[in-house]
């Protein structure tokens, strides 16, 4: 009778240990799980964040505001691509509208290009 009461309390302590295992396992999965969530929302946070300045303008900007989009794009590195009389390009460096005209009103057309994550990869600005 002695060695039938150890083999149970053996077989219970088994149970109780593959129990804390198995718990474990799943609380380790949930939280690995939480972790992948929570960095995938991290990273579309800040292609949104990125995006937020170019997606603010309509299909149609002002020729002051095509220039600002331009220098912006220039400053972070996406393509900007510019075939309107209106701005020009001095130095390389920034666009601009030639002052002797009065061009900061004029309506000119605004495309935006994505890559394959949502980034902004490129501006065009050209007119209407």
């Amino acid at each position: 009778m002695d060695n039938a009461s150890k083999a149970i309390v053996m077989a219970g302590g088994v149970m109780i240990a593959l129990a804390i295992i198995s718990v474990s396992l799943y609380f380790y999965s949930n939280a690995k799980g939480y972790a992948a969530q929570s960095e995938e929302l991290i990273y579309t946070s800040q292609i949104q964040s990125f995006n937020r300045f170019y997606t603010a303008y309509s299909s149609e900007v002002r020729g002051i505001d095509a220039v600002n989009i331009l220098n912006r794009a220039l400053e972070d590195g996406v393509e900007a691509v510019e075939s309107s009389d209106i701005i020009e390009d001095r130095s390389g460096d920034y666009f601009s509208i030639p002052d002797s005209k009065n061009y900061t009103g004029t309506k000119l057309k605004y495309d935006i290009v994505y890559d394959e994550v949502g980034l902004v990869s490129e501006v065009k600005i050209s007119d209407l």
